[in-house]
């Protein structure tokens, strides 16, 4: 059995909460729909779960609501490592507008967390038995150390293991810098990366294909909402579609994408088929209301529908430059 750990650096409990009508300046009588753990690193950790598959999530949590997360991962049988924090775990909003199925998404800002617990969260991965991959996925706090992802890469590196990172802006550069076997931007972050605000699919093919070639990834998958994704190696190259999905919640589908890529790549499947049940699970989330992630049950049936096409690897411009502009 691999062994698969995640880390969460900034975790949240998530509350879906609706009302009939959103109204300004009019006192609203909520429904709460659901309590859940969250953060990147944490979903990924229970996708794993429900596909019958052990990972143990690292991350710290502090206060009532960090002991509130603790027991909800108890509860779904999800195994962790929680590093003591001083300040209390945040907590996120989700809020469905009943009438009109619209969803407004409230993150709030974790609170920094202190030089020891930093240092107490590495130490946890340092010596985490058994390490084959480590999933680091989700937001940093304020004031996290700036060469966390390079520490995170010398840690890996040191246990033989593979490193998959999630993330956006100034965190996914670093991570890239440190170097990762997979990471999984989407269009808008692959694009942040260049400077620019969009790509079309053969720009973001040519992107991808660039952190490859300069080594700062292994393995890249860009995921492009309804339209599915693309994989890109060094000597390999799909898209992947989807079918057709009426989606009633996007949260937590970027996170069951990772669960699912992460869960082929353990049990030695094909790229093709790694990015066929990557796929597969980030579609299943957006099945179901609120936070809720995939169904197995879900994730099976869609696979099964997934379109899968190779790709010509793109031609890079002579010397490396950047031929990449926007759409």
């Amino acid at each position: 059995m691999a062994g698969i750990y995640t880390f969460t650096p900034n975790p949240c409990l998530d509350k879906s909460i609706s009302v009939p009508v959103l109204l300004p300046d009019k006192k609203l009588h909520c429904t709460i729909d659901q309590v859940q753990p969250e953060g990147g690193g944490i979903n990924v950790a229970r996708v794993l779960k429900r596909l019958d598959l052990s990972a143990i999530a690292v991350l710290p949590a502090g206060g009532p609501t960090g002991d509130r997360l603790r027991q909800l991962l108890d509860d779904e049988g999800v195994d962790s490592l929680l590093v003591p924090a001083v300040h209390s775990t945040r907590e996120n909003i989700i809020l469905t507008e009943s009438a009109t199925q619209r969803q407004f998404r409230l993150g709030m800002p974790g609170e920094p967390l202190t030089h020891p617990e930093w240092e107490q969260c590495l130490d946890v991965l340092a010596h985490a038995g058994g390490m084959e991959y480590l999933v680091v996925s989700g937001s940093l706090p304020e004031g996290a150390p700036t060469d966390l992802f390079h520490r995170i890469a010398s840690i890996v590196q040191h246990q033989h293991a593979r490193l998959i990172v999630d993330s956006a802006g100034s965190s996914l550069q670093a991570a890239l810098q440190a170097g990762v076997y997979l990471v999984k931007p989407n269009l808008s972050e692959l694009a942040g990366l260049y400077g620019k605000t969009a790509l079309n699919e053969s720009q973001a093919l040519e992107a991808a294909r660039r952190l490859v070639d300069k080594g700062q990834a292994n393995i890249v998958v860009v995921s492009m909402d309804a339209r599915g994704a693309l994989l890109v190696t060094v000597d390999e190259c799909y898209r992947a579609v989807p079918p057709v999905i009426k989606p009633r919640s996007s949260v937590g589908a970027g996170d069951s994408m990772v669960g699912g890529l992460v869960y082929a790549l353990s049990k030695g499947f094909s790229l093709r088929d790694v990015l066929r049940r990557g796929i597969a699970c980030g579609s299943a989330a957006i099945m179901n209301p609120g936070t809720t992630l995939c169904r197995p049950s879900d994730v099976l049936a869609i696979e099964a529908e997934v379109q899968l096409f190779p790709l010509l690897l793109p031609s890079l411009a002579p010397g490396g430059g950047a031929t990449i502009t926007a759409v």
